[in-house]
């Protein structure tokens, strides 16, 4: 959704100066020592401080080029939708939602997804499932899948 990031680490290698950018305009800098997590919150709609993006920096690397181990990275999306029950999307209908448990409900009922070998299928939105290519699929070696999204990053 349009973020970048710099990292510099400082000369006692300790902490990390990070810039962090927004459709090429800097949003923020700041420095945190490492290891941490760094959390980036902004306001959506009617919530306040919602963490949208985290980057842990596992470690520092001070030999040659000063670098950062990033060993994970989490965003949500600053375009929020609103959900309300019956809404179709693609194969999935949202039943259900409960902001008490923070939870929404939602199945296929009405959208057969049949999965097979080596097979890519559109789920809802961007979201799909991908079937390993695989001879045998038995109790004991059942079909893998994974379900993604696809983006493209220009480096």
């Amino acid at each position: 959704e349009g973020f970048a990031t710099k990292f510099f680490v400082d000369n006692s290698c300790e902490m990390v100066f990070l810039e962090l950018y927004k459709d090429n305009n800097l949003l923020k800098r700041d420095y945190f020592y490492a290891p941490d997590t760094y959390v980036y919150t902004t306001n959506l709609g009617d919530s306040q401080d919602v963490a949208v993006l985290a980057i842990h920096v596992a470690d520092v690397n001070c030999t040659g080029d000063r670098t950062c181990i990033i060993d994970g990275i989490w965003q949500i999306s600053t375009h929020p939708i609103s959900v309300e029950e019956d809404t179709e999307y693609d194969k999935m209908t949202i039943q259900s939602v409960n902001a008490d448990t923070k939870t929404i409900m939602m199945d296929n009922e009405d959208n057969k997804i049949t999965l097979n070998s080596n097979k890519d299928q559109l789920l809802m939105g961007d979201i799909r499932i991908k079937t390993a290519d695989q001879d045998a699929i038995t109790a004991t070696e059942p079909l893998r899948f994974y379900i993604y999204t696809e983006e493209t990053v220009e480096s």
